[in-house]
């Protein structure tokens, strides 16, 4: 009985709900992967940028610094979408509840997923379950950011922010120990 329960949970997580497109005026981004958006609803949702992980803001309250690269992810997105409207395609959920999505200005040909990637201020940061096309472009843009050295790729040795969280968790140093990357 409860197996079932959790494979319905898992299928949930797995395919998401049915794909839609909303628009919400953006309200506060917390960082360089996330948005808050303001519906006509009146309700607020928190859309995670499907396809990209961007580097980690830290957390003061808990003494955790923010990673490098951080803030210019933060500041690239807010300059992109200050006061804007935005339209979402909804891919899935998360883990914590938030929308996944492709995110992009009404009349735009690039996505922010894509944008960010571009521009060297995200990893590429495919889905085991959730497929969509955009992640093979995001995955070709952050590619060649990375050849290109932009963004965080002209840093010497840029952290995962996986491997960041990681480290960070545990009060421990990033090691740069083979398998990290």
């Amino acid at each position: 009985m409860l197996r079932n329960f959790f494979a319905v949970i898992r299928s949930l997580f797995r395919f998401g709900p049915e794909r839609s497109v909303f628009e919400g005026t953006v309200r506060w981004i917390p960082d360089g992967d996330t948005i808050h958006l303001d519906l006509p609803d009146q309700t607020i949702r928190k859309v995670r940028l499907f396809g990209i992980d961007a580097p980690e803001i830290g957390r003061r309250d808990d003494g955790i610094p923010p990673q490098d690269g951080s803030e210019e992810a933060l500041k690239f997105l807010r300059s992109r979408t200050r006061n804007a409207i935005l339209q979402v395609e909804t891919v899935g959920i998360d883990k914590f509840g938030r929308v996944l999505g492709i995110v992009s200005l009404p009349g735009s040909a690039e996505t922010l997923n894509e944008a960010m990637a571009r521009h060297g201020h995200a990893w590429h940061h495919p889905s085991r379950d959730l497929r969509h096309p955009v992640s093979d472009s995001i995955a070709e843009l952050a590619g060649q950011a990375r050849a290109d050295s932009i963004g965080l790729w002209a840093r010497p040795d840029p952290v995962h922010p996986r491997d960041f969280r990681r480290s960070a968790a545990f009060g421990q140093p990033y090691s740069s120990a083979p398998g990290m990357r």
